[in-house]
């Protein structure tokens, strides 16, 4: 008998979270993901390198949701 295929997102739960060029690889993925499917932006200010960009980015974000605690 032949048995279903079971998903490999279950033998994902003990791993390590991924690290360095892995970890920001899925990153950009899951981000450009989002956009693509429900229009969603997700900026990580230190991915962006124009100054004036990224203070641009940064107020807006605070304008919406509030000064960061913490950082």
């Amino acid at each position: 008998m032949k048995h279903a295929k079971i998903s490999s997102i279950y033998h994902q739960a003990n791993s390590p979270a991924p690290v360095g060029q892995e970890a920001q690889r899925r990153n950009f993925e899951a981000r450009k993901q989002l956009w693509h499917q429900l229009g969603v932006a997700v900026i990580d200010p230190t991915q962006v390198f124009n100054d004036i960009d990224r203070e641009h980015v940064q107020s807006i974000a605070t304008g919406m949701y509030g000064k960061r605690k913490g950082n």
